[in-house]
């Protein structure tokens, strides 16, 4: 039961990782392929609809990650239910809102349960708005911008909310605490009895040999059962690179300011009047 339970820890971490890792892909090329269709950042009003755009793309990523937390956190205190509150409070500390949202972003996210889908319909508000009403995409008519922007930028969008919900799945849904709750029964009368079915085995070598071979039993036994526990909550782990430890936000905001930020973008390429890409001039 033990190597069971750990084992469908270490699924939980390796899907948790793989959800997070199509989130961040989603994310970076939602930017990518805006940076093309918005069109030179050398136009005051395309430059303000990409910085905006690189603005929520940041903040979406932000509240996955705090939305993960919050929800790990919960399913920790109902998983390990002998475990103070004030050491599940403390094992990850965040501010209340996110930095770069205004007072009334601020305060529909804080209402709102799930706020990444919140912040995703501003992007997809944003990206209408400036692409299709304000004619910042290529298009003679709305309809033919807005053509565009469903068969680009927005199918991206499309795929990221099945991969937060995965995410979330693993966040908020527990290990079935009967089930924990037996191996970890089992597991202590175990380590506890073993001892003298060991004192009977070495009995004609050394019963000495019974305390380290005890101890190595202990250790085996309750370091599978930590890193289980560790293992069913990657986003709040304690140990390791387990925990969203803020590299992937960097990351992912480091990408999204190359691709999307002017001075940064500029940087790499330009399209010039052709429509073919150039070297910043």
């Amino acid at each position: 039961m033990t190597v069971f339970r750990t084992q469908q820890a270490y699924s939980r971490y390796w899907e948790a990782r793989g959800q997070l890792g199509a989130i961040m892909a989603c994310v970076v090329d939602a930017a990518s392929l805006s940076s093309i269709q918005l069109g030179s950042a050398r136009d005051p009003e395309r430059r303000a609809a990409r910085q905006e755009l690189a603005r929520l793309l940041r903040m979406y990523f932000r509240e996955v990650v705090r939305f993960l937390r919050r929800a790990s956190r919960e399913t920790q205190r109902i998983s390990n239910y002998w475990l103070p509150e004030e050491a599940i409070a403390a094992i990850v500390k965040e501010d209340t809102c996110d930095a770069e949202a205004t007072e009334a972003e601020c305060a529909l996210i804080q209402a709102t349960p799930r706020p990444p889908v919140l912040v995703l319909q501003w992007v997809r508000a944003h990206l209408y708005r400036v692409g299709v009403e304000r004619g910042l995409l290529n298009g003679a008519t709305a309809a033919e911008r807005q053509q565009l922007l469903s068969l680009g930028v927005e199918r991206i969008i499309a795929k990221i909310q099945p991969h937060f919900n995965g995410a979330a799945k693993i966040a908020m849904t527990p290990m079935p605490q009967p089930y924990t709750q037996v191996g970890r029964w089992l597991v202590f009368w175990f380590v506890y009895t073993v001892p003298f079915a060991l004192i009977n085995s070495f009995k004609d070598v050394n019963v000495v040999a019974t305390v380290p071979a005890s101890m190595l039993l202990a250790f085996g036994y309750y370091g599978l059962e930590y890193l289980g526990s560790q293992l069913k909550n990657p986003f709040v782990a304690e140990f390791g690179d387990v925990q969203l430890d803020g590299r992937f936000l960097q990351a992912v905001s480091e990408d999204i300011d190359t691709l999307l930020v002017a001075d940064n973008w500029e940087a790499v390429c330009d399209l010039d009047g052709a429509g073919q890409l150039s070297p910043a001039r």
